[in-house]
C-alpha cells in the first residue's frame, strides 16, 4: 500500500509513520467497513543489508485497529513481520518474500483480507494472514528478458465470526516477456493464473495475458 508517510533514514536503517486507516469484517461476514478513526499512525521500521550478491530488508509493522460506527467502539493492536530478498546471478536474479502476522489489512494482498473482525462481544479480533512470494529474471540476451513469479497468501479466519464467504486463500503464477523495442522504450507481455478459494470450498481460477508499452523521457 502506498499512503501519506514521513519516513526518517539513516544509514541501513529506516523509520516511518504513516496515514492509518483500518478495514473491518462485520461479525458474520459482509460489507468492509472501513474506518479513519485511529488516534495514532501506523508505524514501520526497516533494516536493510547487504552481503555480496544478497540483499535483504527485515521490517516490522504496528498499527492501531479502531472502529467506532454502528453501535462498534473498540480497539485493537496489529503486528506484521515481513523479510523480503534478492540474490544475483550474474545478470539475473531470485527475489522472494514472507510477511506474516495479524491485523495487516491493507499492507497485503491488496487488503484480500481485513485489519479485524467483530466478535460477538462488538470487540475486534485481529486477523491473521501470512503471504510470501518467489520470482526469477532471466536475462535471454542484452534486449530480452523474462520474469518468473509466484505469490500466495493463507488466511487465518475464525469461520465462527466471518461466516463461509471469506477467501481462505489465493495464490497466482505469472510468466512475461519484455524487450527493449527502442531507446527509452520498453514493450512487454504477461499470462498470469490465479485462484481464489473460499472457506466454503468454493473456488474461482482466472487466466489473464495482458500487454504494457513503457516510454521513458
Amino acid at each position: 500500500v502506498r499512503q501519506p508517510q514521513i519516513r526518517y533514514t539513516y544509514e541501513n536503517w529506516q523509520f516511518s509513520i504513516e496515514n492509518p486507516e483500518t478495514t473491518v469484517t462485520p461479525n458474520g461476514g459482509g460489507t468492509r467497513l472501513v474506518t479513519d478513526d485511529n488516534t495514532l499512525p501506523d508505524f514501520v521500521g526497516r533494516y536493510n543489508l547487504k552481503h555480496n550478491d544478497l540483499s535483504l530488508a527485515l521490517a516490522v509493522l504496528l498499527r492501531q485497529l479502531t472502529v467506532d460506527q454502528g453501535g462498534i467502539d473498540d480497539k485493537e493492536t496489529g503486528i506484521g513481520l515481513s523479510v523480503t530478498g534478492k540474490y544475483m546471478i550474474n545478470k539475473d536474479d531470485i527475489r522472494f518474500g514472507v510477511n506474516t502476522g495479524s491485523g495487516m489489512g491493507r499492507y497485503i494482498g491488496l487488503n484480500v483480507a481485513n485489519g479485524a473482525i467483530v466478535n460477538a462481544s462488538n470487540q475486534l479480533d485481529a486477523i491473521g494472514s501470512t503471504g510470501l512470494f518467489a520470482s526469477f529474471r532471466h536475462h535471454w540476451n542484452d534486449s530480452w528478458r523474462s520474469n518468473f513469479s509466484y505469490s500466495a497468501i493463507m488466511i487465518d479466519n475464525d469461520v465462527a465470526l466471518s461466516g463461509n464467504g471469506a477467501t481462505k486463500n489465493t495464490s497466482s503464477l505469472r510468466v512475461n516477456a519484455l524487450v527493449d523495442a527502442a531507446k527509452n522504450m520498453t514493450l512487454g507481455a504477461e499470462l498470469a493464473l490465479a485462484n481464489r478459494e473460499l472457506e466454503s470450498g468454493s473456488d474461482g481460477d482466472l487466466t489473464r495475458l495482458q500487454f504494457m508499452a513503457m516510454y521513458k523521457f
